[in-house]
């Protein structure tokens, strides 16, 4: 161990360590890091599994902190909830699932949906605006008076404007929106 390392633990005859104190935030001692073959051992565990923190809990054994000031509630835990002992890793964002995107309702197609905006999971199959419109009917009543009439309507894809039968492919957002009129 070297001279550093020594005097951080406390074992270089110049050093003498200070006495744990009430109120000490790291009571106990400090856990070695874990060599290469303990972590290549390991790296198959699932996350928040394969190591305990390199420092110990600053809480008495069995609690934990409170939360919110509530009697018997603690912090802490495993990372995920557990299902079976294998821990329920929650699915990516929307925004980072290849077949999301956002859509945009704008005027009277806004007002008959009820929202402005939305992220949806595109179903498989679904490669054009039109047929965005066709899977968005039978969604509901208000998508469906929304879209009565395809003629009527005009969209942008990734903020450009383009027609009904264009290819959604890779595009991350797409606005439905009435015909304008210019004055």
């Amino acid at each position: 161990m070297s001279e550093t390392g020594a005097r951080a633990i406390g074992k270089h005859p110049a050093i003498t360590p200070l006495a744990t104190q009430a109120g000490d935030v790291w009571p106990g001692p400090v856990k070695q890091m874990p060599t290469l073959s303990e972590v290549e051992a390991n790296s198959n565990r699932p996350l928040g599994q394969a190591f305990m923190p390199s420092l110990p809990s600053p809480y008495p054994p069995g609690q934990g902190p409170q939360v919110n000031g509530a009697e018997g509630v603690t912090a802490g835990g495993p990372l995920y909830d557990q299902q079976g002992g294998q821990p329920m890793i929650p699915p990516p964002p929307l925004a980072m699932r290849a077949n999301a995107m956002q859509v945009l309702y704008f005027a009277w197609l806004r007002e008959r949906i009820g929202k402005s905006a939305e992220e949806l999971e595109l179903p498989p199959g679904i490669t054009t605006p039109a047929g965005l419109i066709a899977w968005l009917r039978t969604r509901g009543p208000g998508y469906e008076a929304a879209f009565i009439e395809d003629a009527k309507i005009r969209c942008a894809i990734d903020q450009e404007f383009q027609p009904l039968d264009a290819t959604l492919d890779g595009a991350k957002e797409i606005a439905f929106f009435p015909p304008m009129t210019g004055g």
